[in-house]
């Protein structure tokens, strides 16, 4: 996911990040952004298990028919 960038890439977003939010904040956000990010794989997963299972019902075509 992170191969293109760089040891000075992440240092230099990380010193970024210590300056936008101060030292105290810092790990607040850091977690916050953990927590979003969880919710937002877990919402896709699900959407993803979801939109397979109505496939192997057959529903995805009598909802969304296709287009000739």
């Amino acid at each position: 996911m992170f191969g293109g960038v760089g040891a000075g890439e992440w240092l230099v977003l990380l010193a970024v990040l210590f300056i936008v939010f101060g030292p105290k904040s810092l790990p607040k956000a850091a977690r916050d952004l953990g927590r979003i990010s969880a919710k937002v794989r877990r919402f896709a997963e699900r959407f993803r298990r979801e939109v397979m299972e109505m496939e192997q019902d057959g529903d995805v075509e009598s909802k969304f028919p296709q287009r000739p």
